[in-house]
Order: structure tokens, then sequence, then C-alpha cells
């Protein structure tokens, strides 16, 4: 599945721009640098390249920046001029992006800095932007020009959403096998997975489907050495009310998921990257119309448009799954929620990319 900086990289260069986007270095391939169109997407060009130097943890600072810079001045002359912007979402790679030569720099951050630095990219940036409340304040301690700006709505999903909005309102059939979503890697150390059980355990009568990787496949997953993780893999797929449909590509993601009845997420909330401020997830799950329940997510917080407990305890959360369950089934919530469509289809990637536009 695509992550977020695929997805701004195909938004802007449907806007006219011509777009370079650097992939993570590439150990594995021979020296030097490929430049490359993207098909289907006209403007979008990937760069792949083998990085000049190994070793960055053990190697004297002023070595490091001056090997980075040789980097960057490779990349720069494999595209063949210097950018107008540079946008980076990864921290630590690049560090002073200044020296790609852009008359603005930004720095987006999607998730927390666990390291005892600050990162470069953010420290040089001309302006940065957090996806959650607890990352901006972080980044503001090293860059002051930081703003919010929401995870963004793909537009497989949005092109769904916009369908969605036109429907009636309706609600659910008393008799229906209510279905509950839940889209996301199995295997990433976030998960509530023992309230998860019970939430499973306490409803036989519901089907719950899950969409993401679930293969215990050793070395690729810092959670594979866990055992719970594998508990709860071997719970899932003996569970006779759960299915697993696995990785799928998104537009497949946004079919499927308009069959569900409800949606969750569900994390277990502490210091640290899973601080559960916000996921992307959940804007693909409001973009439904359907009713999703949330374990305490601080970004929406002062929003009515998710069922979540008030603090970042899940001890209430069973109880609060089954007072949505109750409320769908007695027709208190009807669908689709057009607030919710409408929510999701303001912070699509289009949208965020306006709301950055404001801030150059």
């Amino acid at each position: 599945m695509k992550v977020s900086k695929h997805h701004y990289a195909i938004e802007m260069a449907k806007r006219g721009n011509t777009v370079y986007f650097i992939e993570s270095p590439d150990r594995s391939r021979k020296k030097g640098i490929a430049v490359r169109p993207v098909d289907n997407v006209d403007g979008l060009n990937l760069v792949s390249y083998s990085p000049v130097f190994w070793g960055k943890r053990v190697l004297p600072g002023f070595i490091y920046r001056r090997l980075l810079r040789k980097q960057v001045n490779r990349l720069v002359g494999s595209i063949g001029k210097n950018p107008d912007v540079v946008l980076t979402f990864q921290p630590y790679l690049f560090e002073n992006i200044g020296d790609f030569g852009a008359a603005r720099s930004i720095y987006f951050a999607s998730d927390l800095s666990l390291e005892n630095r600050p990162p470069g990219e953010a420290v040089n940036a001309d302006v940065c932007f957090a996806v959650s409340a607890t990352i901006l304040d972080q980044v503001k301690q090293y860059n002051p020009h930081s703003f919010f700006i929401n995870h963004g709505l793909s537009g497989d999903f949005k092109s769904i959403a916009v369908t969605a909005a036109e429907q009636p309102f309706a609600a659910l059939p008393k008799d229906k096998m209510l279905q509950v979503g839940y889209a996301g890697n199995l295997l990433m150390g976030a998960l509530d997975r023992q309230t998860m059980k019970k939430v499973i355990t306490d409803n036989p009568e519901i089907r719950f489907v899950f969409w993401g990787q679930y293969d215990m496949v050793a070395g690729k997953h810092d959670a594979w050495n866990h055992p719970e993780v594998g508990d709860f893999v071997s719970f899932l797929k003996q569970a006779e009310n759960v299915v697993l449909r696995g990785a799928v590509p998104t537009d497949v993601l946004a079919k499927e998921m308009q069959n569900m009845d409800m949606f969750w997420l569900c994390w277990k909330i502490g210091p640290g990257m899973w601080d559960g401020s916000n996921s992307h997830k959940i804007l693909e799950y409001l973009s439904t119309g359907r009713p999703v329940v949330s374990h305490f997510v601080l970004t929406y917080k002062d929003s009515d448009i998710l069922y979540m407990p008030k603090t970042t305890s899940n001890d209430e959360y069973p109880e609060l799954f089954e007072k949505l369950v109750r409320k769908l089934r007695d027709g208190e919530i009807v669908v689709p929620s057009k607030a919710q469509i409408a929510f999701a289809l303001d912070n699509t990637y289009a949208r965020q990319i306006e709301r950055i536009e404001t801030y150059l």
C-alpha cells in the first residue's frame, strides 16, 4: 500500500508540477543514481540510489556532514537542477535539507522522534508540519515555524466517499449480522491485543474483518520478537467470527470497507512512538460514513465524530464498543454520516497541499 509521501508526490504531480520522488537508499543496488518516469502519472519521476557511504553512527560529525552534502549534490546533479521546493518525511536521512538548494524546504513529521537528538531536517527546514498535537509539540522545540496538518485521504477513498455522501440515510436491518472492520498491520506494537481479544470473544454474533499483514515472517518487524504477537495471530486464525483478508491494494480495501457496518481502532497508549495521538486509518474509516469506535485519540478529543474513551485507559473500551453496537441495532445511528464524510473529504491530500501552500 502507498504511504503518505507517495500520495503527496502523486497529488503534486497531478497539479502540474514536476516531482522527483527520492526513494530510500538501497544498498543492494549497484552504485549510482537512476531517474525514471512513473507510468500513468505525468510529471512524477522516481529517483533510486545507492548511498555513497555506510556507518554514519561511527563517523566523526564533520566527515558525516561532508558525505551527506556529497550525496545530496549527486542527487541534485542527477536531476539536472535545483528544486524549487524540497519536502521530506524521513528524519535523519539528509539532515541539512538546505543542501538541496531549494527556495523553500519543508519537513513533515508523521511520527514522534525517539532519538536523543533532534532531526536535522526539522532544525534546518523553513517550515515544519506534524500530524498530531504531541508530534507538533516535539517539533516546535526544534523549529518554531511548525504547524498541524492532519493525515490525508487518498483518491481511492475520496471517489467512493463522494458517492456515499449522496446516499439516503438508513438504519441497520435488525436481522443483519453486524460486520466490524479493522485495517492495519496486525503485527505492529501499538495494538491493545488483550482488549481486542476480549471484544471479539464477547461478541460471537459479530463478524470481525481484518485487513493488513499478519504473516509471521521472522526478521521483518520488531513485533515478531514478542510472544503476544504470535498468540494474537493464532487467536484470530482460530476465532470463528474473524475473517483475515491480509494486505490488499488500496483500491480493493476502499471498496471492501463499504460492506462494513462499523469500524474499530484499539491501541495501547503510552509514552514513545505509539502515543495514539492520531492514525491515518481514521480518515479512511470516516470516509465510509460508518460509526467508528477507537482508543482515545488526542487529535479528535474536541470532536464528536469518533466514539472513544475520555482517557487513555482502555478499561471501558469493551463496554463502549457494545454500547455502539446496541445503538446501531436499535436504529439510534443511521448511515452514512454526512458529517463524517464531509470531514474526511476536507482532508484529502489535495486539500492538505492547499493548506501547506498557505504557510509557504
